[in-house]
């Protein structure tokens, strides 16, 4: 089945471009995407979704881990592929 959306309610979004926060609002991700962002009166939440509190937090959409740590030659194949396949 497909996951649930999304819904992060007053939180701000992070721009790289600018790079800053915007003002608090509605961010509702479907499918793993950003679908609608704006006020949120002006967002529609789906009955399915799961709802965040995002007051005092910042989003940051499409960061992902950049971070990691490369399995050496003692380790299992399946977890070097399991760790090169964030990669």
């Amino acid at each position: 089945s497909a996951p649930r959306p999304l819904v992060f309610h007053d939180v701000r979004v992070f721009d790289p471009a600018a790079p800053t926060t915007g003002e608090p609002c509605s961010v509702l991700v479907v499918d793993g995407r950003v679908a609608a962002m704006g006020p949120r009166d002006a967002v529609t939440v789906p009955d399915a979704a799961i709802v965040v509190d995002g007051e005092g937090r910042v989003l940051a959409p499409g960061l992902v881990e950049w971070h990691g740590h490369l399995p050496g030659p003692q380790w299992p194949e399946a977890v070097a592929a399991d760790v090169l396949f964030l990669y």
